[in-house]
């Protein structure tokens, strides 16, 4: 697989104006929703979505619509609440009397992150990502090679991997960075104990810390622990559980919006799903998990090859597919995780490989050009329903996270060209303050949606 053949189309954050020009009086004619998948850090219930919404309304305001923002309260079926129900959260855009509406959605996961790594869990994963990454150079020189730019810090001019300096890197100081975290917050919880200077000492420790880790003494851990237990694929591993639990949870608030409504057809006729930073991961998965429910006919309103059942009220698409209408990631380590982090097989284990890589399979390219044993016959009794829709990764040069991605295709990567701020510039959070970031998205979204003369019923 060489990067010269199919490359993923590669474009620049366009400028506010052309952006402004698009969204003048344009506005989608069908209702749509919107679901954020919020990324590593310290978040809270609904914060992910008011950064969303506000991100859009501003450029929406921006562009001449007069937005109105609506909170509402979607009731969904649980097994522990008071009638088998709970309510979630959601916020509801519209512009104008009868307009579409366009109904924003996150889905919230730290709660099942926050303190569950400790450091001996973080240093161990670290070990193993340096081992990976190791194994991974060895095993597909010729493939890294595709993709990464020899004569840089981590690769000789010939593009042989400099595992030491990775090594040093990641597994030395990142080591070191955790440890320290570590120990701050031992040191901070013991002056604490101190009779009366205790906790002035305790607050002017949180003060240096908030300059440094957003306000937690212990913020590095639990970054890197979120990290850690969602890229847990051993199953005897404690933190599977945790895994597993993020998964289904992305997973059912994406059916939320997939499925038709009892009776009443389809609430959305277009869906966008977005993932910012590791929520990219989560939503990815989901993705996939997704195309498995609806080839086992557990997705309803659809047949096992995706197509509308027919005893479903017409929606105006025919297949699942059309029912999105695009993939956003932003800030998005994907590719990252694909080199370093992901359940790999020995190279023995040839069909082991060949197995993860159809499992895991929404627009990713081949792994290995490793042939399958001579003398059998080969296929994969599932196809990918999904493949169909479109994907845009946003991403920046200074953050250091995200990249453009290679290994997934097709997809458009959208360089957003931050400037950055510091002796080290860091612009993994830009986009949540980037008007042109979320005017490009509705534009595109805009793009998708023909327009209607007359706008339809929405439901209440």
């Amino acid at each position: 697989m060489e990067k010269t053949q199919s490359p993923n189309a590669s474009l620049h954050l366009p400028d506010w104006s052309e952006l402004k020009a698009r969204l003048a009086g344009r506005w989608p004619g069908e209702p749509a929703a919107m679901l954020i998948v919020h990324g590593i850090g310290h978040q809270r219930p609904l914060q992910t979505l008011d950064a969303w919404a506000r991100g859009l309304a501003d450029a929406l305001a921006a562009a001449g619509h007069d937005v109105h923002i609506e909170h509402r309260a979607a009731a969904k079926h649980s097994t522990s609440s008071p009638k088998n129900l709970w309510f979630d959260n959601h916020l509801r855009l519209t512009a104008g009397e009868g307009s579409a509406p366009i109904d924003l959605y996150e889905y919230y996961w730290a709660h099942c992150t926050e303190d569950r790594a400790g450091f001996r869990a973080i240093t161990r994963w670290l070990g193993g990502v340096v081992r990976g990454a190791r194994a991974f150079y060895a095993e597909n020189k010729a493939l890294a090679a595709s993709y990464e730019h020899a004569g840089t810090f981590f690769f000789k001019e010939d593009g042989t991997f400099r595992s030491f300096r990775y090594w040093l890197i990641v597994g030395g100081i990142g080591t070191l960075l955790v440890l320290g975290s570590t120990l701050w917050a031992a040191l901070r919880q013991t002056l604490a104990l101190i009779p009366f200077l205790g906790p002035l000492l305790a607050r002017l420790m949180d003060g240096m810390a908030s300059r440094v880790q957003d306000g937690h003494a212990s913020g590095l851990t639990n970054l890197l622990g979120d990290v850690v237990i969602y890229n847990t694929s051993d199953e005897k591993s404690a933190h599977y559980a945790a895994r597993q639990k993020i998964l289904n949870g992305a997973v059912s608030a994406l059916c939320y919006l997939l499925e038709p409504r009892e009776g009443s057809g389809w609430a959305y006729r277009h869906v966008l799903l977005a993932g910012h930073s590791l929520g990219s991961q989560i939503s990815f998965d989901a993705l996939n998990r997704i195309n498995f429910l609806v080839q086992q006919g557990a997705l309803r309103g659809f047949r096992p090859d995706g197509s509308i059942d027919p005893t479903c009220p017409h929606p105006g698409f025919s297949h699942i597919s059309g029912l999105f209408a695009f993939y956003a990631t932003f800030g998005s380590p994907l590719d990252k995780i694909a080199f370093f982090l992901r359940d790999r097989a020995e190279q023995s284990e040839v069909l082991r490989a060949w197995m993860l890589a159809n499992f895991h399979g929404f627009k990713q390219r081949p792994w290995t050009t490793a042939p399958l044993p001579g003398g059998f016959r080969f296929s994969c009794g599932f196809t990918r329903l999904l493949d169909q829709i479109p994907w845009v990764n946003y991403h920046d040069s200074k953050d250091a996270v995200s990249g453009a991605l290679d290994f997934y295709h097709p997809l458009t990567n959208v360089d957003c060209g931050f400037h950055g701020s510091g002796p080290i510039p860091f612009t993994h959070g830009d986009y949540w303050t980037c008007r042109a970031f979320f005017a490009d998205v509705l534009a595109r979204l805009f793009d998708h949606i023909a327009p209607s003369s007359t706008p339809p019923h929405h439901p209440s």
